[in-house]
This record gives C-alpha cells, sequence and structure tokens, in this order.
C-alpha cells in the first residue's frame, strides 16, 4: 500500500506535465505463492475523468465565500492559485470556466501558503508590526452558539457569535428560563451552521447553578462568548439578576477525533416498535418516515431540510428506546413542527 500510494502521487505530479504516465511497480504483492507486479499506463484525461467529482466539490465553498464577501463573478478583479494541488492543469480550466477569470500564476503555489503562516506568525509574535509590514485579520471560520428551546424544538442552534467575524471577539446573547421553579441550566457550546444544534460540532458544556426558582421566563440568563487570535474560546453565563455564573474555556486547535468518534456512536433504534411507550409515537414516527423515503423537501417546513428530519426522527427512536419519555415528547413536538400538511 506503501508503494501504491507514493506512486500514485508521483503519477498524479507527472500528468500535471505530460500526457501519460506509465506507472510500473515490480514485486508489489504476492498471491499463492506467485510474485505479482504492476504495469499500467495513466493519461490525462483518466485521470481527469477521476477526479472531476472531487473537482466539482469546490464550488460551492467558491459560492459561498463570494456570498459572505458580497462580491459577485463581475466583481472579481484577480484569481490566484495557492496551494500544491493548484498546479493541476484542469484545476485552472475549471476555475477559468466556473468565474469567468483566468487564474493568475505569479506566486509560487506551495510558498505563499507557508508565507502567510510566517507573517501571522510574526505578528502574534510580536516580530512584525502591522503597522510596517501587513495587515492581516483572522476570521471566525464556523458559527458559535448553544443549544436552546425555542417553543418547537429543544434542539434549536441560538448564534452567539456567527461565522466570519473578525477575532479577537466578544459577543454577549441574553436567555430566560423555560421551566417553572428551574434552579439551574446546562450550557451546550455548538460549532457549525445548522439550524439544529445536534447536527453541529459538539465543543463542551457545563452547568450554571444557583437560579432562583421562579416562574418560567422570569429569569435571565447572560452567556458570553470570547474567542481570541490563539485559539481559545472562553463560555460564560451570568445569571443576570443575582450575578452567579460560571464557564468553560474550549481550545479550538485541541485534536477533536475522540469527540467525533463519541457523536459519530449511535444507538441502535431498530427495536423502538417493540417499547412499552412506542404507540403513542408511531403516527408521527410513519409521517416522518414518509417523508425520507420520498426525500420530498416540499413536505417539510421551509425552515428545515431532511438531514435535519432525519436526525430528530433519530433522536426520538432513541428516546423511546431509552424509555425517556420526556425526550420522546420534546422530539414529538420538534418532529411535528418540522412536517407540514
Amino acid at each position: 500500500m506503501v508503494k501504491l500510494k507514493e506512486n500514485a502521487e508521483w503519477c498524479k505530479k507527472e500528468l500535471s506535465r505530460e500526457e501519460s504516465c506509465r506507472v510500473l511497480i515490480p514485486m508489489i504483492a504476492e498471491k499463492k505463492g506467485t510474485l505479482l507486479s504492476l504495469d499500467e499506463t495513466v493519461t490525462r484525461s483518466q485521470f481527469e475523468e477521476m477526479a472531476a467529482e472531487l473537482i466539482a466539490r469546490t464550488h460551492p465553498p467558491i459560492d459561498v465565500v463570494m456570498a459572505d464577501g458580497g462580491v459577485s463573478r463581475d466583481e472579481i478583479d484577480h484569481v490566484l492559485l495557492v496551494g500544491g494541488s493548484t498546479r493541476i492543469p484542469m484545476v485552472a480550466r475549471d476555475l477559468e470556466d466556473y468565474l469567468g477569470i483566468t487564474p493568475q500564476v505569479s506566486v509560487n503555489p506551495d510558498y505563499a501558503v507557508a508565507e502567510g503562516a510566517a507573517i501571522q506568525a510574526g505578528m502574534l509574535e510580536g516580530s512584525l508590526s502591522p503597522a510596517e509590514s501587513l495587515i492581516m485579520t483572522d476570521v471566525n471560520p464556523f458559527t458559535l452558539g448553544i443549544r436552546s428551546m425555542d417553543g418547537i424544538t429543544a434542539d434549536r442552534m441560538s448564534v452567539v457569535i456567527p461565522r466570519n467575524v473578525t477575532i479577537p471577539v466578544t459577543r454577549t446573547e441574553r436567555f430566560s428560563t423555560t421551566s417553572d421553579y428551574q434552579k439551574s441550566a446546562m450550557i451546550e457550546v455548538y460549532q457549525g451552521e445548522s439550524s439544529l444544534a445536534s447536527h453541529n460540532h459538539f465543543l463542551g458544556e457545563f452547568e450554571l447553578g444557583g437560579i432562583p426558582p421562579r416562574e418560567a421566563g422570569r429569569e435571565k440568563l447572560d452567556v458570553e462568548f470570547s474567542y481570541n487570535v490563539n485559539g481559545m474560546l472562553n463560555v460564560k453565563a451570568v445569571i443576570v439578576s443575582t450575578g452567579e455564573q460560571a464557564q468553560i474555556a474550549i481550545n479550538m486547535q485541541n485534536d477533536d477525533s475522540d469527540m467525533e468518534e463519541k457523536k459519530d456512536a449511535r444507538v441502535d433504534v431498530s427495536a423502538w416498535k417493540d417499547q412499552p411507550g412506542a404507540r403513542s409515537f408511531r403516527t408521527v414516527i410513519r409521517r416522518a418516515e414518509r417523508v425520507l423515503k420520498t426525500q420530498e423537501d416540499a413536505y417539510l417546513d421551509e425552515a428545515y431540510m431532511i438531514d435535519d428530519l432525519e436526525e430528530c426522527l433519530y433522536l426520538l427512536k432513541k428516546a423511546i428506546v431509552e424509555d425517556n419519555m420526556d425526550e420522546a415528547r420534546s422530539r414529538e413536538m420538534e418532529l411535528m413542527g418540522m412536517l407540514t400538511d
């Protein structure tokens, strides 16, 4: 596999210069006592056919960048190719077709990335003065917020810091208690663009206790997000009436592979029908399953997507399997709010 990977990379680079490339790997493997070799000629057209889908995936991010910047295709003056893969001829051709502008190769695509990182490091260290050299701003690449309740769902993503906001930045949003005589609140922090918190990336949580027990909505909580250039996100929640507070610090640059594995772990919900409390939820579940089977967004409220429906349906079945009826009823209301007549 190592030999295959090395030769595949070499072949890809050769095809940026040549129309075809012969890959010859002697004694690459053994099968039933016989040594096998690989001798294959790959043409540039074959490579481009294999890479076409990957190249097409770059179009939506381009549209997002232009939309975020408030720029149309007609307003773009120059397109610079940065990054080693831009040496592939197909990349430049595709960009020219998509944007109607011939990309420039006036910068070294590899060194440009390293130089940008070095400049940023120098500014953070203090060895480069923005006033004397370049002014560079960093932005928050993803929306940051908390899970909240909006009357329909308990899984709403309430945005505190939108994406593309220049950092460092501090933002505060005010929330209210959602149940009578509530004494504490769990603050769950998420990163992502979905309107449902469970569809986004979970970053961490903490509990704010000591809330005076009053009717729902009477107590206010201020949630403050502070995001700095070193990648640290500090989240603080304060009870407005008492000043009681709790907080969490999240290193956004940490390796989150373990968190992703936990998020991806799914409970088997196939036996939901056999649970004692399943009967009362069957109607809404059948409706949701029909929509998912037909993949018709027309049957969904315009604020939701098929992915949102699929996740909420899973969470409802999970609550039934785990005999958590309060959660199941909340998810049922959420599903009913998503589905249209």
